[in-house]
């Protein structure tokens, strides 16, 4: 089954207003109110309401934009769909959802829409700023929301909606290998982007992981004084404040799908940079290890394994791994968090780690060190906010 994305537009009540005049007036006192003013005009919604499903019924494929592109679709893939409707910050858009919904599909078809998650705040044309602010970033959050993490089975049907939308809603679907779909505006053809090579400079993330990775987790980030061209196209500053904007936020997280994040104390940051080649692909993929563990099987004793003689900082675990026949041994801590998309995740906090002959002689050396680090560093929990962020490919293959 594939689930197809599809944006609502108005097409369904001007389809209507071509024959009929008799809902004018009160499709005139919803045009251009926002979701907020829903309760204040539900009494002129519950007028033209039966009018527009009547006209649904009897004009099912050509009622509206929404209803072509998606017979077509399912004519196209060949699969039964799963419909997710997405509505603007419009009355329009949402009363045509929700009329939408009630419409009797052809077998295989299945649409659905929820006021309270598919209704993207922000997404108007009244105040253009606000639409790319607000709007835009709403939208692709809601988008990745629906995909949970994968975007095998989706489908973008951009054939309603605002038109505004298509750029961004085009780079989101090629960065993530989203197939999209439209209908040419007064034809019958379905067109298919097609997906071309885009070129980025991943480097650039690289290099700005730890800043975007605040920027991911407290929404705003606080700099008085920004001068970066390299990222300017990809952030919006609000006063004394930088976010993603929406293009920031489709390039951000696909650049997560291939890289995972971590963080480290500074001293073992550089650390870990000053490794040989060797030894860092060694504790890089001991640091995937762990983060795959954590997550499949977090019960695994080796995740907290028990050292004699040994006190660490509060809130951190000893891993105990073999990696390419060297011993590592890495002191963590987890935090979990709600992303913006409602996603479970967790940040992983690495205090220090031992590889090779540092873990050789457990009781001594190596646990005289372990006690060391932890005096030093007993307050740790409390400067969480102070780690380095680190950013390891998924499929370690090279150095």
């Amino acid at each position: 089954m594939k689930t197809v994305i599809t944006t609502v537009g108005t097409s369904l009540f001007t389809n209507y207003l071509k024959e009929k005049n008799d809902i004018r007036d009160h499709y005139k006192s919803i045009k251009d109110k926002i979701a907020a003013d829903y309760e204040r005009c539900k009494g002129r919604i519950d007028r033209l309401r039966p009018a527009i499903m009547d006209f649904l019924k009897k004009n099912n494929n050509d009622a509206s934009a929404e209803i072509k592109s998606i017979l077509k679709l399912k004519d196209e893939l060949k699969d039964d769909i799963e419909v997710r409707l997405i509505a603007s910050d419009s009355l329009e858009s949402i009363v045509a959802a929700e009329i939408l919904t009630k419409n009797k599909f052809t077998e295989g078809i299945n649409i659905s829409f929820n006021k309270e998650t598919d209704v993207i705040k922000g997404l108007q044309v009244v105040d253009p700023k606000n639409f790319a602010r607000e709007g835009m970033t709403n939208l692709i959050n809601r988008v990745y929301s629906i995909a949970n993490g994968y975007f095998g089975n989706m489908i973008l049907n951009m054939t309603g909606g605002f038109k505004a939308t298509v750029p961004f809603l085009t780079i989101f679907g090629q960065v993530n290998n989203i197939p999209l779909y439209y209908i040419f505006e007064k034809t019958e053809t379905l067109i298919k982007i097609p997906q071309v090579p885009i070129n980025i400079d991943w480097k650039i993330f690289d290099n700005n992981s730890d800043l975007f990775s605040q920027i991911e987790r407290e929404g705003l980030k606080e700099i008085p004084h920004f001068d970066n061209p390299q990222i300017e196209a990809i952030l919006e500053r609000i006063d004394s404040l930088i976010c993603f904007n929406p293009l920031g936020v489709i390039l951000w997280e696909r650049y997560k799908t291939r890289y995972e994040l971590f963080y480290l104390i500074n001293e073992t940051k550089k650390r870990f940079e000053k490794l040989t080649d060797a030894d860092r692909k060694t504790i890089r993929k001991s640091f995937l290890e762990l983060s795959k563990r954590l997550c499949s099987n977090p019960a695994d004793r080796d995740l907290k394994h028990s050292l004699t003689n040994c006190n660490l900082p509060d809130g951190f675990y000893c891993f105990r791994h073999k990696e390419d026949d060297k011993q590592v041994r890495i002191l963590w801590h987890k935090e979990d968090r709600t992303t913006t998309y409602d996603f479970q995740t967790c940040d992983i906090y690495i205090a220090s780690f031992w590889l090779g002959k540092e873990v050789h002689n457990a009781e001594a050396e190596y646990v005289d060190e372990i006690n060391r680090f932890s005096q030093e560093y007993s307050n740790l929990m409390n400067k969480l906010n102070e780690f380095k962020t680190i950013s390891i490919e998924k499929e370690v293959t090279h150095v």
